[in-house]
């Protein structure tokens, strides 16, 4: 399936006034999981501009040692892939 076709079902979940922001985005994360065969984990990271952090939020696959990432980190500089969904 390609991001066009998810588009529909990403905008469904992110109006969606019955879930929370971390259901929505946990249910993002599966939606993806599912559908792009060559993704094996999916998840959000969120900055804290304060500490210059990255903090993991939802997520499906493998269990990660990285929850928290310092800015600038080799890591964190290759958490490029965003995609353009809306």
């Amino acid at each position: 399936m390609t991001f066009e076709n998810l588009k529909p079902e990403i905008i469904k979940i992110t109006t969606n006034n019955t879930l929370t922001r971390d259901e929505k985005l946990a249910t993002i994360c599966q939606l993806l999981q599912d559908n792009i065969s060559y993704y094996n984990w999916v998840g959000f990271y969120f900055a804290n501009h304060e500490t210059k952090t990255l903090h993991l939020g939802p997520y499906v696959g493998a269990e990660t040692d990285h929850t928290v990432i310092p800015f600038g980190k080799e890591f964190a500089d290759k958490l490029q892939n965003l995609i353009p969904i809306l």
